[in-house]
């Protein structure tokens, strides 16, 4: 069988920083995070965004990178000018009500696209 790729805005759990650079993966609430988790453990891989927006040292970045990686996530990072778009134009405006039988609710025009 095939590698499976699960491609979401959010990668499955959320990272917590303290002030020390101490982290913590917690699993993420939601629909998607919790009906998909379980194809982690099958050879899958999931590609989104790490929810990061503090600038961290190099080897804090490192020991995020393999702890998201032992849990099959690969974390794929925003500017912060691409993010909104991304999101809320692309993801949310287009991709959502596509794939939610919605497409009466589909821009005319598209954005977000490039971002």
């Amino acid at each position: 069988m095939g590698r499976t790729l699960l491609v979401s805005h959010r990668l499955p759990f959320s990272i917590s920083i303290k002030e020390d650079e101490q982290f913590a993966l917690e699993s993420s609430v939601g629909g998607l995070a919790t009906g998909l988790m379980p194809l982690l453990g099958n050879d899958a891989l999931w590609l989104g965004w790490s929810g990061a927006s503090k600038k961290l040292s190099a080897e804090t970045e490192t020991q995020i990178l393999e702890a998201l990686a032992e849990r099959g996530c690969i974390p794929i990072e925003f500017s912060q000018d691409d993010h909104h778009p991304f999101l809320d134009e692309l993801c949310n405006g287009i991709l959502w009500p596509l794939y939610h039988y919605q497409v009466g609710n589909l821009p005319l025009t598209f954005s977000g696209w490039d971002a």
